[in-house]
């Protein structure tokens, strides 16, 4: 590879000033951050990295509270997954619908395995430490293979028992949970060693709602494979006896009383404030979750949400495998709800693991892999290298190529070339890049323009050039462009995909200017922007929680070709406006996805870009690869760790009808923030 190639993956600012093994804790104190709010922030984001603790902090300034010292309250859950746990998610929304909340609704299918306990911020690393230690030590003797359970119901409660040896095994694994917080974390925890392990269906109902409740529970199909999850969760206990709001629309304040509303925020209202609009008509007082600050605000922005939307997970541990996530890249932060776009982060969890890819390597054994063939079908399936061994065996030892290659051929003979196998078909699915109004805030449309809608740029980092909209600068508002540096990382990831051989044979974005802007930059960088144009489709929208209230107004194809965007005139979207709903449901979200993709790969053949949003990496790979959609708490989650021009490959597996996620054969991109510098603080 040439040097000036090699340099270009070498502009990692990050990695310059970051040390192979500092801690985020150490990163947060050489920043200047004090010691108490380094640690209260790295235990309300679940210590996923320098970035989102940074974030945190400045989101939280002016929280009157930030410097209390408030040790969090946490729990230990054994959670069901899979067909089982799916099953149960449908019997939450199928009750919720038929009878209204219960007790239940307030969280999600739970054997709970200890009481609440509270541990003290710089001890929570140590309290991560021991479940996993705990489990391991459990694990170690022997894992039930099946957890079985039985139907139960009393007069005000509806669930479901574990039978002996499940409930067994998860009594010993809470008894050396307990053991292990006090010795490693210093932390006493009370376990359910001696109590009956459940999953809770329904409690605190009506009286009249028992016949329909116990009659959807009979339904459920115990015998329903599953897999367990441990999973260690906190919340901030100053808002225990809090009724949670969550944000639908956004609210910009105008009066200082007021609370601002970002979308996907939750709100904390006391009980008292519940009731005492205190002369604000539909006007509610409560206290963000994403900023702690407190003030008025319209309630009918928002709608009744869950407890444990406002949890932080600090760790999750399969018991299907004994080879769980001991290192710190398997991390789980607080789940952001207002989406990735309204929080953004870096998304690294430590200089660990920041600097331990050799690029050179990477992109020298990608593109020999992809020497041989790019858009060809698959006819022999083969896993990816990471897979090729169980248990860290090495793979058998293959037989030489073309043996027969040595033998002498007759004079004149021409040498024919071995068949080439073509490798499995991939897809491609990126994030957009950095986008103008995170950037520099929702202001930036009137700041920019004058009275007669010329464009003025105000930054080096602003769009040089933006585009027609029919509806002025004002269509910009819920569509926003991308940044100078967003032009920049999409073409860098065009460049990154060029280098290992990758050929794109159709390309799929989302109506959003910010991906499709994204989508052309990846293709330039790739070469291939002349003659590979862009396939628009409604159906990559974002989840429409995270949209406005109304569809925005997207560009045209006549304006998006006058900008230079290479546009397909011809195609036409398999998911209309018309169809997308406002209140659409997340399990709908996922299965909007499923259908897309399922119907573009037998429409196509070749490799598969497709530029959309952050919940788009999870939408469209879930069910492809035979997985359920997640719950909506899990996908928030994920949604909100996933950086500008996030990516993942699929790849296909003919043998078995599935795609599978790989490592992406390509480096990532990271780099750290850079605020706007006053330089008159110089004159002081």
């Amino acid at each position: 590879m040439a040097k000036e190639d090699q340099g270009l993956f070498l502009q990692q600012n990050a990695a310059d000033t970051l040390l192979r093994n500092t801690s985020s804790l150490q990163v947060l104190l050489s920043m200047g951050f004090p010691k108490d709010r380094a640690h209260k922030a790295l235990a309300a984001t679940g210590d996923a990295g320098v970035q989102v603790a940074c974030d945190w902090i400045f989101a939280h300034v002016k929280d009157p509270t930030l410097d209390q010292v408030t040790p969090r309250e946490f729990i230990l859950y054994a959670c069901p997954m899979g067909p089982f746990g799916l099953q149960l998610e449908e019997f939450w929304q199928q009750s919720l619908v038929a009878c209204g909340r219960n007790g239940v609704h307030t969280s999600f299918p739970h054997v709970t395995l200890c009481s609440f306990f509270k541990c003290k911020d710089e001890n929570v690393s140590k309290l991560v430490r021991a479940v996993t230690t705990a489990c391991n030590r459990v694990c170690a003797d022997e894992t039930p293979s099946k957890f079985d359970v039985e139907y139960f119901a009393a007069d005000n409660y509806v669930g479901l028992f574990l039978e002996r040896s499940a409930a067994n095994f998860l009594r010993k694994l809470s008894n050396a949970f307990a053991e292990e917080a006090q010795k490693i974390a210093d932390t006493k925890v009370e376990s359910h060693s001696n109590k009956q392990l459940h999953i809770t269906l329904a409690y605190k109902f009506p009286a009249n709602h028992f016949n329909k409740l116990q009659s959807l529970a009979k339904k459920l199909d115990l015998k329903k494979a599953s897999t367990w999850e441990i999973r260690l969760y906190s919340k901030d206990p100053k808002f225990g006896d809090c009724e949670i709001l969550r944000v639908l629309y956004p609210y910009t304040p105008t009066s200082e009383s007021h609370l601002q509303l970002i979308n996907g925020d939750c709100i904390f209202v006391g009980p008292e404030d519940v009731s005492d609009k205190t002369g604000f008509e539909g006007w509610f007082y409560g206290t963000s979750w994403m900023t702690g600050c407190s003030g008025f605000f319209p309630v009918s922005h928002t709608e009744k949400s869950t407890d444990t939307d406002t949890w932080t997970v600090h760790k999750k541990y399969s018991l299907a495998s004994k080879a769980n996530e001991t290192d710190n890249d398997q991390r789980l932060s607080r789940r952001y709800s207002r989406g990735a776009d309204e929080f953004h982060t870096s998304g690294y969890s430590s200089s660990r693991g920041l600097l331990n890819t050799d690029i050179d390597t990477l992109l020298e054994n990608s593109a020999t892999a992809n020497a041989s063939s790019s858009d060809a079908q698959r006819t022999t399936p083969s896993l990816p290298s990471n897979q090729n061994s169980k248990s860290g065996e090495e793979p058998p030892p293959r037989p030489p190529k073309d043996v027969y290659a040595q033998v002498q051929k007759p004079k004149g003979a021409v040498a024919v070339p071995p068949p080439v196998t073509p490798r499995a078909r991939r897809i491609y699915i990126f994030r957009h890049a950095e986008r103008v109004d995170v950037t520099f805030g929702k202001q930036w449309i009137k700041l920019s323009f004058d009275e007669q809608g010329k464009y003025h740029r105000k930054n080096l980092n602003m769009p040089k050039k933006l585009p027609g909209r029919c509806g002025g600068p004002s269509d910009f508002n819920h569509d926003s462009p991308i940044t100078e540096m967003g032009l920049h990382q999409a073409f860098l990831t065009g460049q990154a995909l060029k280098l290992i051989g990758v050929q794109i044979s159709h390309a799929f974005s989302s109506p959003a200017l910010r991906c499709l802007q994204t989508a052309s930059s990846i293709l330039k960088g790739l070469e291939c922007d002349t003659k590979c144009s862009i396939n628009t489709d409604y159906a990559l929208y974002e989840w429409m929680k995270w949209s406005p209230a109304t569809l925005p107004k997207f560009m045209d194809v006549n304006y998006l070709t006058k900008f230079g965007v290479n546009v397909a005139k011809s195609y036409q979207t398999k998911v209309k406006p018309k169809d997308l709903s406002a209140n659409e449901r997340c399990s709908e979200y996922f299965q909007r996805c499923h259908k897309f993709l399922s119907s573009v790969l037998k429409e196509t053949s070749g490799d598969i870009l497709i530029t959309a949003h952050a919940g788009s990496l999870d939408g469209l790979s879930r069910q492809i690869q035979g997985l359920s959609p997640r719950p909506m708490p899990e996908f928030v989650n994920i949604v909100t760790k996933v950086p500008y021009c996030g990516a993942i490959v699929l790849e296909e597996r003919a043998d078995v009808g599935i795609w599978e996620l790989i490592e992406p054969p390509f480096p990532t991109l990271t780099h750290a923030p850079n605020p706007h510098f006053d330089w008159k603080m110089l004159q002081d």
